[in-house]
């Protein structure tokens, strides 16, 4: 599922759905069905052993991203995850989930 995130929504033209990351989960109707998916494959990134260069090969590389971490102040891929964890998070607990 973060591979359909990024394919999907964070593409090169990803700042029609919003500036930040929040803006774009924000802006996504029926995201919420997402959501677990989500978080679990960006968790399964965050703890991987891949290296800030092997995330940049796969999310910007083959996955064709069009979001960059530096945009958001973000160190590097990892911590962009992190922040999509947390968002996922704060939706769910917003929604009850």
């Amino acid at each position: 599922m973060i591979c359909k995130f990024f394919k999907t929504f964070m593409h090169q033209d990803w700042t029609i759905s919003g500036e930040t990351l929040e803006e774009v989960f924000e802006s996504i109707e029926g995201f919420q069905e997402m959501r677990g998916g989500i978080r679990q494959g960006a968790r399964a990134l965050v703890e991987s052993e891949l290296t800030d260069q092997q995330l940049d090969e796969i999310i910007f590389g083959q996955w064709g991203s069009g979001y960059e971490p530096e945009v958001e102040d973000f160190g590097n891929w990892r911590s962009a995850l992190e922040e999509i964890i947390r968002l996922c998070d704060k939706y769910d607990a917003l929604e009850g989930r």
